[in-house]
């Protein structure tokens, strides 16, 4: 993995988070409330990966949510 960055379009609707990035592929990186962390599926060229904080029974950790280029 190649490092992680700012995203360059960031989304969340409280419990999932969401990036959509030139270049990649890339994914969604986010933490919860509970403590855990989730991915997203990779994407690519301004495709959405998107990090559901609901799979691990919580919502979004608000300003955890970043971009990780593979």
């Amino acid at each position: 993995m190649a490092g992680k960055t700012l995203p360059g379009t960031p989304w969340t609707d409280g419990t999932t988070y969401g990036v959509s990035c030139s270049g990649g592929p890339y994914i969604a990186v986010a933490q919860c409330k509970n403590g855990q962390w989730v991915q997203g599926a990779s994407a690519s060229n301004y495709s959405w990966s998107y990090a559901y904080c609901s799979t691990v029974g919580s919502t979004y950790k608000s300003g955890t949510g970043y971009v990780l280029y593979l």
